[in-house]
This record gives structure tokens, C-alpha cells and sequence, in this order.
């Protein structure tokens, strides 16, 4: 009968042992850091620029004078604006370029440890 209960106890250690170290090796799995941890970087750019508005147009005869300066502080802001969003346009195609070798480096990563995984 003891050494029914010795075989139990060490039946025990050994599962308890087994169970403790597949712990630890679960844990060595999984990853350090993921982005639902953090989040990936906004980009930096100024806020896309809004269109300029077309001044309304003369009813009048009279108001073509100020019509006419509305239309020149329009195309003065058209001008400005095809600027600002060139600017902008280039700062986050340059944020999509680095988000993209971000990927490609994770990507990379990712294939290396699936290579490794499937070997032997």
C-alpha cells in the first residue's frame, strides 16, 4: 500500500513538473510586444489644408469691382493651397513609405521564424 502511495506521489511530481515547464514554454512564445500594446505612430504632418471657396457671383453691375478683387484673393489662395497640400501630400506618402518598411521588416520577421518552425 506504501508503495502504491510512493508511485502516486511520484506519478504527481513528475505531471506537476511536466505541467509547470510547458508553463515556462508557453511563456517563452509569446511575443514581447505587439500593436495592440501600443499603438503604430500617427503621422507628423500638418492638417490637410482645406480648398478655397469661389467667391459668389455678381448680380449687380455695380460690385464687379469687388468681385473682381475677391477673384484675385481666390486664385492667390488656390495658389497657396496647391502648396500646402503638395506639402502634404509628400509628408504622408513619406509616412506610408516608412510604414511600409516597417511592414516589410515585420513581414520578414515573421517568414524567418515560420521557416525556422517548419524545419526538421
Amino acid at each position: 500500500m506504501q508503495e502504491k502511495n510512493l508511485g502516486k506521489g511520484l506519478l504527481l511530481a513528475i505531471i506537476l513538473i511536466t505541467i509547470q515547464s510547458c508553463a515556462s514554454e508557453t511563456k517563452k512564445v509569446l511575443p514581447v510586444l505587439t500593436l495592440s500594446d501600443t499603438n503604430y505612430p500617427n503621422h507628423s504632418c500638418n492638417k490637410k489644408p482645406s480648398k478655397p471657396r469661389i467667391p459668389d457671383k455678381v448680380l449687380v453691375n455695380k460690385n464687379i469691382e469687388l468681385y473682381n478683387l475677391k477673384i484675385s484673393k481666390y486664385n492667390l489662395s488656390v495658389k497657396e493651397y496647391n502648396k500646402d497640400i503638395n506639402n502634404y501630400k509628400t509628408c504622408i506618402n513619406q509616412y506610408i513609405k516608412k510604414g511600409n518598411k516597417d511592414i516589410n521588416v515585420i513581414r520578414k520577421q515573421l517568414n524567418k521564424a515560420l521557416k525556422e518552425a517548419r524545419e526538421n
